[in-house]
């Protein structure tokens, strides 16, 4: 989606479908970063990159709509998460900030100062220096979050695809803040003081990544965890080069259901399993 965004900027509208494609067929998520530009078009009025969004949209349709339509077992369950009616819903209904909350875990004290300036340079560069593309990382960044707050359930790896345009609007405020040092006359002090603030409040990880969500949000952490040792407990009942049948039937979580299936080997383990 970066590269998406990239060559619409560059009104390169066969690249960008190219690329938009291959998103969608990596994550349905794909969609909000094609939404966040649709608004960056409105509110910043755009209208020379109207046409190579339109065929973008069009090009990367065509690549990817063959997996949504004849194939994909989850096009229908995406579709009603996001509606809110899926069943799965419920094991991600953290309360309707939670996105927002989470901004802290993700970003740490200093990238929120960074891409709250981020945002207000790109604001001033809309409205005061007729700079429209200065709103492209605040539209893909903040309409997501925004969208996500009509979500009922919100699950961590949702707000992925947003990260890399927080990471441009930090950016842009940083490089903001350093032109305002630049246009003061007296750089040294301020910027060595920012410079020391900035690396003591990093966290021991260096960016924003789906375990990190993971471990500060609790909840997916300690299912994977279970999920895992569930594994280890049936690989150490089978036998070397004992058959298992994986069953892929969860209604509310499409997880397997594994059963070892020796006549000689632990019958007893799949009764249990089939009982609970």
């Amino acid at each position: 989606m970066v590269c998406y965004v990239y060559f619409l900027v560059k009104e390169r509208s066969g690249w960008a479908g190219l690329s938009l494609g291959l998103a969608m067929l990596s994550k349905e998520t794909a969609a909000f970063i094609v939404l966040g530009y649709l608004v960056y078009l409105i509110v910043a009025r755009d209208r020379a990159r109207v046409r190579a969004f339109i065929y973008s949209v069009l090009i990367g349709a065509a690549l990817s709509a063959w997996w949504y339509l004849f194939l994909s077992l989850s096009r229908g369950r995406f579709i009603s998460f996001l509606l809110g009616t899926h069943s799965e819903v419920a094991m991600f209904d953290f309360g309707t900030l939670y996105y927002f909350r989470g901004l802290g875990a993700d970003l740490g004290p200093f990238l929120i100062l960074a891409a709250l300036g981020g945002a207000a340079s790109a604001l001033y560069g809309l409205f005061r220096g007729g700079r429209r593309l200065a709103m492209l990382p605040l539209a893909c960044s903040l309409t997501p979050y925004l969208f996500f707050l009509l979500l009922k359930g919100k699950p961590p790896w949702m707000v992925t695809t947003a990260l890399p345009f927080i990471a441009l609007l930090c950016g842009q405020g940083m490089d903001a803040f350093l032109k305002l040092i630049r246009r003061q006359g007296r750089p040294s002090p301020l910027l060595q003081y920012a410079c020391c603030w900035w690396r003591a409040s990093f966290r021991p990880w260096p960016c924003p990544t789906t375990d990190t969500c993971s471990l500060d949000r609790g909840t997916i952490y300690e299912f994977s965890q279970d999920t895992r040792q569930e594994a280890e407990t049936i690989d150490a009942q089978l036998q070397p080069g004992e058959p298992l049948l994986a069953y892929f039937g969860a209604g509310a979580f499409p997880n397997s259901i594994s059963f070892p299936t020796s006549p000689t080997g632990r019958w007893w383990w799949w009764r249990r399993t089939f009982l609970l």
